[in-house]
């Protein structure tokens, strides 16, 4: 008896064993059934298996390769394939830098209807990257690929017609809507710019408690930026979480946060006065180009204040 269900047991293991190994197809046998259906045509899999070459997942990476497979299934017009053409070229990933086949290959998989080729085609329009600047067109690659849901999109479109152009006039009402569509997917560019508009009224009633809710959302996601309009938001009337939301902010790199923070040390302001951070957070705000970060270091002379140096007479 005891044999008996010892032998059991080792029989209820081993068959648990092959069914873990079943349900995780190793790297490398994924590449392999791609291999062969991409040799006997699969569109598919041409796509796929670049993805694998590209990555270098479960096979050895080789960009070439890629933009090879991916060339075979772009010349069955394979819309996936022609997108990931057009980002090698744009990279130089596996062929030269080639910004004007990038366009091409973008706008291939474009016509198509694939809204991330359209996103990348309107960004090239928007910045006159490998085609001369025209932001009309730039808003109708966007336009396409924002009512496909396509978040980036609805966020760039939104910027666009609140900024205005050549060929076009500004729309806040069309801005408000496109920058809402994207905020509500957690963009955080579209939450930032909503909520200054809702700070400062710009095509929707004031409202800061609405601002302080989308930049809060922004500022939970780890963005820099939405960090530290939510300090400023905050700082009145909650400074002790202000701080905190700025340090965040200022850690993360963000500039203005940075020389903020450094002008709160310097002032004694909701934090001890502490004139080696206020110059440590200032000099790193200056060498990122903060223009009020590098006025104050010409003006403040901090040496001399925390007794490091003497006037000179002449």
């Amino acid at each position: 008896m005891k044999l008996f269900l010892i032998l059991l047991l080792v029989a209820i293991t081993g068959m648990g064993g092959a069914a873990e190994v079943e349900q995780n197809i190793p790297e490398k046998t994924a590449v392999a059934q791609w291999m062969e259906r991409a040799n006997r045509g699969d569109v598919e899999a041409m796509c796929e298996l670049g993805q694998c070459l590209i990555a270098g997942e479960g096979v050895k990476k080789d960009p070439q390769q890629a933009v090879m497979w991916w060339c075979k299934a772009a010349e069955q017009h394979n819309a996936r394939a022609q997108f990931n053409l057009g980002v090698a070229y744009k990279n130089g990933d596996g062929v030269e830098k080639d910004l004007e086949q990038s366009l091409q290959w973008f706008k291939k998989a474009a016509e198509q209807n694939l809204p991330q080729a359209q996103f990348n085609l309107a960004i090239n329009y928007e910045h006159g990257i490998g085609v001369t600047k025209n932001l009309q067109t730039a808003l109708e690659w966007y336009q396409k690929a924002a009512e496909q849901d396509y978040m980036k999109a609805q966020c760039n479109l939104g910027l666009l017609y609140l900024n205005g152009g050549d060929g076009f006039k500004k729309d806040e009402k069309k801005a408000i809507y496109w920058l809402t569509k994207a905020a509500e997917k957690e963009d955080t560019i579209a939450q930032n710019r909503l909520a200054k508009c809702y700070m400062s009224g710009r095509g929707v009633p004031e409202d800061l408690k609405k601002a302080i809710q989308l930049l809060q959302k922004s500022a939970d996601q780890g963005d820099a930026e939405g960090a530290f309009l939510l300090a400023i938001c905050l700082m009145e009337k909650q400074p002790k979480v202000a701080v905190k939301w700025l340090k965040s902010a200022a850690e993360k790199g963000d500039a203005d946060a940075q020389f903020v923070l450094g002008t709160l040390y310097f002032y004694g302001k909701h934090v001890p006065t502490s004139l080696d951070l206020s110059e440590q957070w200032i000099r790193k705000a200056a060498a990122q180009g903060q223009p009020d970060a590098k006025d104050f270091l010409k003006q403040v002379p901090f040496k001399l204040l925390k007794g490091e140096g003497s006037l000179l007479i002449k």
